[in-house]
């Protein structure tokens, strides 16, 4: 059986029954066949295989998968094993009543599934109208919660049932039997309650009569003018006839059959019984007596031939006690013979054969019990030669054990010495890594400040330049000065020429001229003054340019050995730290190697000890071997 199967007996149902509405099988997860992939046939995409067959407004059938969704409903079902689903409810597609009775699936003792159907109930309101009981009857449908799903009233169809305040139709329900109110409906009626059940689902339905009082009553007294007098008359002629028939069939007849029975109660099994012959009930009790009868009777005889088989048995028991008491007495000697045997082997001695013959049944206990004896004084001294080797092993075992235990402790402590050293030499690149570090970061601190400082004299190497350009140009001022001078000493010696010639008038002009000429000489002289301040100037400009310029150059020089400087103590870092790790992975390896040699120490101390144990054993089997006397074959060999 398969999905498919399932899938093809649901639709094949459904066109069986062309009332029902639809059909469901839904499985636990992995309860049908073990396997939850999406896509077989009756398979939901959550790979659940939930197929739902149900019937469109055309009556065509078609297969759905819904989505996996276990409900209450669902997960009671699969916990009790009870159906269940009998509570009707209103379809959302066709507005019409309808139950879904879903019961269990069960395969080897497991519930895995559960399968229902959902089937309408409009059919139910035909039915009931074609029941004829009175003119005037109602017939209604309760359902097991109180809903009515039959009603002479449409508006009341799934609606809750209203009681009066006397409670009379509640308590009616609840009693499940049937039962009759009466004066109902403003005493016009009476109402007729008629619990309906369905074998395993355990509820309730009512089925609800409104009867009016002239239905019952007026055939009621029909039926005593009718009915009830004459058979008043037919009752005593029924009784007069009834006491002679009894007299006549009863009576006579059990008297002979309680005769029967007092002559088997006095153990007379011949007489036969009375009445065996009738077809009747009490003919049938005659011949079950006499059948009783013959069956006592051939127990009677049973128990003579029971009786005679006894004695015989009495005798032939009587013979074979006189058998068994000699059989015993043979038994006594043989007991005693290896009684004796096993006594002087309890105490060692493997030469205490059997010399005396047995009876012949017991002669192969005897040839068996001397073979055990020669072969248990064989394995003793296998066993004794065997620990005399085991004895000298372990003595061997025990010297190698007791020397391997010494040079492990050796090495656990030139391990634990190696691991202090490790360690130090660890705590030691760890705190060089820490200098360097701090190195570094000064290193890095001095470049900065070198680049700092090559900026600030690039800035005065360039501010020496535009000092030097100004110097020039003062240079060419002065030179400018000086020509102006030049040209004002002539024109004043010019003017001083001109005033002599022209006599008293010009000896006034000439004054001035001198006094400018005068003037002109000092502003030469300062002018060579300034021009030589400022060509000294210049020089010293220049040469500080140079110094600036050797300065910068330096100073880019110590900023590259101080990157130079710390490019090696990054990588004098990354290798110390490279270090620091493999020392720690070293003091881990060394420290694994130590936890193994502790461990070492500790098997080799074990195998000392057991090495110990083991000759100390031997020694105890062989002051065990040497409680036993072996013959003299065994004797030699030992």
């Amino acid at each position: 059986m398969n999905k498919q199967f399932i899938v093809d007996l649901l639709v094949e149902d459904m066109r069986r029954f062309p009332a029902i509405f639809g059909m469901d099988f839904k499985e636990i997860p992995h309860g049908f066949d073990g396997t939850q992939l999406p896509g077989g046939p009756g398979t939901n995409p959550e790979g659940i295989f939930f197929p739902y067959v149900v019937r469109d407004g055309h009556g065509n059938i078609a297969v759905r998968t819904p989505s996996a969704h276990y409900s209450d409903f669902y997960k009671a079902i699969i916990r009790t094993g009870n159906p269940d689903g009998l509570e009707p409810y209103i379809d959302h597609d066709s507005g019409v009543p309808m139950v879904s009775p879903t019961f269990p699936i069960t395969f080897n003792g497991k519930r895995i599934a559960v399968v229902g159907a959902d089937i309408p109930l409009d059919w139910l309101v035909p039915m009931l109208k074609e029941v004829q009981i009175a003119p005037g009857t109602k017939i209604s449908l309760l359902s097991s919660q109180g809903f009515w799903v039959v009603s002479p009233t449409p508006a009341q169809i799934m609606q809750h049932f209203h009681d009066d305040a006397s409670r009379a139709f509640s308590k009616a329900l609840s009693a499940h039997d049937v039962t009759i109110i009466p004066g109902f409906d403003g005493g016009s009626a009476d109402r007729i309650l008629v619990p309906i059940t369905v074998d395993g689902f355990g509820t309730y339905w009512t089925l609800v009569v409104d009867l009016p009082g002239e239905a019952i009553t007026t055939p009621v007294w029909h039926t005593i003018f009718t009915l009830v007098i004459p058979g008043i008359v037919l009752i005593v002629i029924s009784l007069v006839l009834m006491w002679l028939i009894f007299r006549k069939l009863l009576s006579n007849p059990l008297g002979s059959l309680i005769h029967a029975v007092s002559e088997l109660e006095n153990r007379h099994y011949q007489a036969r019984v009375f009445g065996i012959e009738r077809q009747d009930e009490l003919g049938a009790i005659a011949r079950g007596l006499d059948a009783f009868r013959s069956s006592l009777l051939k127990a009677q005889e049973a128990d003579l031939l029971l009786e005679g088989e006894r004695r015989r048995n009495e005798e032939a028991q009587r013979v074979r006690h006189e058998q068994d008491e000699r059989r015993l007495d043979d038994i006594r000697k043989v007991v005693e013979q290896i009684g004796g045997a096993l006594s002087a082997l309890s105490n060692g001695d493997l030469a205490s054969e059997l010399r005396q013959p047995l009876p012949d049944e017991f002669e192969i206990l005897r040839t068996d019990f001397n073979r055990s004896i020669r072969e248990l004084a064989n394995t003793i001294s296998g066993i004794s030669t065997a620990a005399q080797t085991i004895r000298d092993g372990s003595e061997t075992v025990h010297g190698g054990a007791e020397n391997l235990a010494q040079r492990t402790e050796q090495q656990a402590a030139a391990l634990e010495q190696t691991t202090a050293a490790i360690s130090q030499i660890a705590r030691s690149a760890s705190h060089s890594e820490e200098l360097i570090t701090s190195a570094q970061s000064i290193g890095e601190e001095a470049c900065h400040s070198a680049a700092a400082s090559a900026d600030i004299m690039r800035r005065t190497r360039d501010a020496m330049s535009r000092i030097e350009n100004s110097s020039s140009q003062i240079v060419d001022i002065v030179s400018i000065i000086e020509n102006i001078a030049f040209q004002t000493n002539v024109l004043a010696l010019n003017a001083s020429i001109e005033a002599a010639r022209a006599g008293d008038a010009g000896r006034g002009f000439a004054v001035v001229a001198d006094e400018v000429r005068t003037l002109a000489q000092r502003c030469t002289e300062a002018a060579k003054s300034v021009s030589a301040l400022v060509g000294k100037t210049s020089d010293e400009i220049h040469i500080g340019a140079e110094c600036v310029h050797e300065t910068e150059h330096a100073l880019a020089t110590i900023s590259g050995l101080v990157t130079t400087m710390g490019e090696r103590l990054t990588t004098i870092v990354r290798n110390a730290r490279e270090q620091a790790v493999s020392l720690k992975e070293v003091n881990s390896a060394i420290g694994v190697m130590d936890r193994t040699t502790q461990q070492n120490a500790g098997i080799a101390d074990e195998a000392r000890s057991a090495s110990r144990s083991l000759s100390n054993e031997t020694h105890s089997m062989l002051h065990l071997i040497l409680r036993f006397s072996l013959p003299a074959t065994s004797a030699a060999t030992y």
